[in-house]
């Protein structure tokens, strides 16, 4: 069975490089959601109003259907990474040609058996790319036989989600099995490129135009999620080894 690691970007749909403020409908609405009177001064009540309406819109790269007021996320970038071939990575300011290229590669790669393998895929990933190719379904019949739930959409690759792989304990409010992907290598002892950025900083690196920290930062994560995997594999081998 092949293996396809993959990872995507996202950002809201109105997102463009060059943009410096949040659009009009949630800057409309912040007035009425920051408390005056935790401000020092109009000035500093502007700043938090500011700041609180550009963390709502960050917060739309996360929603790929957008419920009023927003209107949602859409997929700034795809990586994947078959076996031990190089990364491959694809970004455009058009949705429509990064899922093109994933589909593309999905026929390529996956027509039979495979197996696709992501950090948090199930939770995010998978039904974030499912419910933006599901707008356009006769284009995108590979993505949505590969991440569309499979007892509603038939046979398809199977799912690997690494946070699940491996068992967390919950603590501080955090469910079990949430751990970071940079979290578990800086504990593995893997390697973690110094000047990455995190998903966090990803809309702010988009808006002022560079796409090559984004790009550097997607590689890694799905070179990342391959050794974590891989990793988990190596184990499960040395423990059946043992049986």
């Amino acid at each position: 069975m092949s293996t396809i690691y993959l990872d995507i970007e996202t950002v809201p749909v109105d997102a463009r490089p060059g943009m410096t403020e949040p659009p009009g409908r949630w800057m409309a609405r912040a007035p009425d959601e920051v408390k005056r009177l935790k401000a020092d001064s109009d000035a500093d009540f502007a700043t938090k109003c500011a700041d609180w309406a550009r963390e709502q819109w960050q917060k739309e790269s996360l929603d790929p259907v957008g419920r009023a007021p927003a209107i949602g996320g859409r997929v700034l970038a795809i990586g994947v990474q078959s076996g031990d071939d190089d990364v491959t990575a694809w970004t455009s300011d058009d949705e429509g040609d990064v899922l093109t290229a994933l589909e593309t590669y999905l026929d390529g790669h996956c027509a039979r058996h495979c197996q696709i393998v992501g950090h948090n895929i199930r939770g995010f990933d998978a039904p974030f790319l499912a419910a933006r190719a599901l707008r356009s379904p006769a284009m995108y019949p590979a993505i949505l036989r590969a991440f569309m739930p499979k007892d509603r959409w038939g046979p398809g690759p199977h799912i690997v989600d690494t946070m699940q792989l491996i068992p967390v304990p919950s603590y501080g409010g955090r469910p079990t099995g949430t751990a970071r992907l940079g979290d578990w290598m800086t504990y593995l002892d893997e390697a973690v490129a110094e000047d990455q950025i995190d998903g966090s900083q990803v809309l702010g690196r988009y808006l002022a135009g560079d796409l090559e920290a984004i790009v550097r930062h997607l590689i890694a994560d799905v070179q990342e999620v391959r050794t974590l995997h891989r990793l988990v594999e190596a184990a499960r081998g040395q423990g059946r080894q043992v049986e």
